[in-house]
C-alpha cells in the first residue's frame, strides 16, 4: 500500500494574510485500525511521526528534514511490517 500525506494542518502567521504555515498532516493509506500524523516540530527537532495502532497512540518518533523524508521513513516500516 502506497502512503500519502493528506491536507496540511495549518496555522496563518497573520490574521491578515493569506500566508499559513504548515505544522502538521495526516498520513493517508494505513490500515483501518492504523492512523499516522507527522508533525513539525521545527528548528533542529525537525518532522516527526506519531503513529496510533487500535488507538493507542505511540511517542514521537524520528527527526525529518522534509514532511516527505518522514512519510518515506513511514512508508519504509510500513513496508518492512513494522
Amino acid at each position: 500500500m502506497r502512503l500519502t500525506l493528506g491536507p496540511p494542518i495549518t496555522q496563518s502567521d497573520e490574521p491578515t494574510t493569506v500566508h499559513d504555515v504548515i505544522l502538521a498532516y495526516a498520513v493517508l493509506g494505513l490500515p483501518p485500525n492504523e492512523s499516522a500524523q507527522i508533525h513539525d516540530f521545527g528548528g533542529d527537532q525537525g518532522w516527526r511521526i506519531r503513529r496510533v495502532k487500535d488507538g493507542v497512540a505511540g511517542d514521537w518518533q524520528g527527526s525529518y528534514e522534509s514532511a516527505e523524508d518522514a512519510l518515506a521513513a513511514l512508508q519504509a516500516q510500513v513496508d518492512a511490517g513494522r
